[in-house]
């Protein structure tokens, strides 16, 4: 019986601008020179993506993946040679401008792949933004959620939703934070 793969979790790079207090991976890398040297060129990911057959989902990690400059063409290098159905992109929110372009780029050169992305709150502002370590998160991941939330009405294959790491800094605000989701974010 021939054995092949379904699903691949693309860690398409090491660097991130957050050093959250929850993630396996923080402080492991130095965010900019070995993280960005340890990076697979488009060349090497198209060697790679082309020895692996028909993928059905392609669930990309890192890092923050919206700090690759070529993050759209590495999903649309993927989606050409092995007809992936399904993308899921995590991301820290931090560049609404940066994130809604690359997903409208996505969306437009991918016409019929389903494209989740996934963003933190980890609680409320001074919470969120002490889990992980950036002044300011909060308010960028609303910004961002908010701007991407415009593809929502153009694209019916795309969809947004909320990762909440639940820890001792903010279990009392969980129930809170979910009832502020609900009501006031466009998410799935």
């Amino acid at each position: 019986m021939r054995k092949s793969l379904t699903d691949l979790i693309y860690f398409v790079t090491y660097r991130c601008n957050f050093r959250c207090g929850t993630c396996f991976f923080a402080g492991t890398m130095d965010a900019k020179a070995e993280g960005r040297r340890r990076e697979l060129s488009l060349d090497e990911i198209r060697k790679v993506s082309s020895s692996l057959g028909r993928l059905d989902k392609l669930l990309i990690s890192g890092g923050e993946p919206f700090l690759r400059d070529d993050l759209a063409e590495i999903c649309r290098i993927f989606y050409a040679n092995n007809g992936i159905q399904y993308l899921h992109l995590p991301t820290n929110g931090f560049y609404p401008d940066k994130i809604y372009t690359c997903l409208q780029d996505i969306m437009s050169s991918c016409q019929g792949l389903n494209v989740e992305v996934g963003l933190p709150l980890d609680g409320f502002k001074e919470t969120h933004d002490k889990i992980k370590g950036v002044d300011g998160s909060f308010d960028k991941v609303l910004q961002t959620i908010k701007k991407i939330s415009e593809l929502k009405k153009r694209f019916k294959n795309f969809r947004i939703y909320v990762i909440t790491v639940v820890n001792n800094e903010n279990i009392n605000e969980i129930i809170p934070l979910c009832e502020f989701i609900k009501k006031n974010l466009s998410v799935d």
